[in-house]
């Protein structure tokens, strides 16, 4: 039996560089479709459907926010409201130096991060006490895929006094890369107890979505939501939470939402057309599906689940016929389609078309 499958993982906003705006990336866990209704269903071996789709975002908690800096955590401490701020000290002239040289070396940072981290151990070696020194040579390498390394700078930061929250934040988001989950969850539990912020919340909601322990997840997105209702990474979240529940018509509103509210892109489009499939609106997700083909022309996979929509919920064969061929323009040696493609001729041959 031939089915549709859909992967879907949270997305982790990398870390970014204090000051800057995070990206996002993508990574993968799995979910299924209901059965095509079809005959064909008795006729075809199962198919993977694997869209690259995010589950959750991570947000890096402290940082600049994508949205709205109202999103980015309190600071670990500071005067009362309403209190007036102490009066801050000139900075001596050592203070001056270093601070121009770190300046000078995030900008390298945001250019180029391997070339940054070459002056690394010079900048180290000057500011032996400053925590972000450590933070910033994280982000590098959590930038270049090596969480390992990002790990062992972010405890040195943490050993430095007085370390904020954002760095456990980090922390939380370079354990999940490494796929270890529970440390994860407990780095960003502490990003909160340093500095409740929606972004926080949000990232420890992502962890708990990681497990599978969606009950704990949910606590999470719905403090996040009173904190800033309008984030659209939130609602996407939240649209991934429902999708897994089965709460399909939910989580559609939750991904419009997204979109609305700034979050319209391939990766959401994707989302929205796996729910309309679930829903048996089978040409309004052909339709954002063909859309994302045109974004992104060496996506080949779309094509294949493409023609398996065309094929087996809508009746187009020739379309099938024509969506599975350039699947395989692009994705040589793939045995099941090209025993489809057979099939599908068949049929046409049969129907005299």
């Amino acid at each position: 039996m031939r089915t549709l499958n859909l992967k879907m993982t949270p997305l982790k906003l990398p870390a970014a560089s204090r000051g800057e705006s995070s990206t996002c990336k993508e990574v993968s866990i799995s979910n299924s479709l209901a059965s095509p209704r079809s005959k064909l269903r008795r006729m075809r071996s199962r198919c993977m459907f694997k869209a690259i789709l995010p589950a959750a975002l991570l947000l890096l908690a402290g940082c600049a926010s994508v949205q709205t800096p109202a999103w980015q955590a309190r600071p670990e401490a500071g005067p009362d409201r309403g209190a007036t701020a102490p009066q801050a000290r000139p900075l001596s002239e050592k203070e001056k130096k270093d601070a121009a040289a770190l300046e000078a070396w995030l900008k390298t940072m945001k250019a180029d991060p391997r070339e940054a981290l070459k002056a690394y151990k010079n900048i180290s070696a000057s500011m032996p006490d400053r925590w972000q020194v450590n933070y910033d040579a994280a982000v590098a390498y959590l930038r270049l895929n090596e969480p390992e390394l990002a790990v062992t700078e972010l405890n040195a930061a943490l050993g430095k006094d007085p370390a904020p929250g954002v760095v456990y934040g980090a922390l939380g988001t370079a354990y999940a890369s490494m796929g270890k989950k529970d440390d994860s969850a407990e780095a960003f539990k502490k990003a909160f107890e340093h500095g409740p912020g929606a972004e926080v919340l949000i990232n420890a909601g992502g962890a708990y979505m990681e497990m599978g322990r969606f009950d704990e997840a949910i606590v999470y997105y719905r403090e996040a939501e009173a904190l800033a209702p309008k984030n659209p990474a939130l609602h996407y979240n939240l649209g991934l939470w429902l999708y897994r529940k089965g709460l399909y018509r939910k989580a559609l509103e939750e991904f419009n939402r997204a979109s609305v509210k700034g979050l319209d892109d391939l990766k959401v489009s994707l989302c929205k057309a796996q729910t309309l499939l679930r829903l048996g609106r089978y040409e309004e997700a052909l339709g954002l599906f063909k859309s994302a083909a045109q974004m992104d022309k060496n996506y080949f996979y779309l094509h294949k689940q493409i023609g398996i929509i065309y094929e087996l919920y809508v009746g187009d064969l020739n379309k099938a016929f024509e969506h599975y061929n350039l699947y395989l323009s692009g994705i040589k040696g793939d045995k099941d389609v090209e025993s489809w493609i057979e099939i599908v001729k068949a049929r046409l041959a049969r129907e005299g078309q």
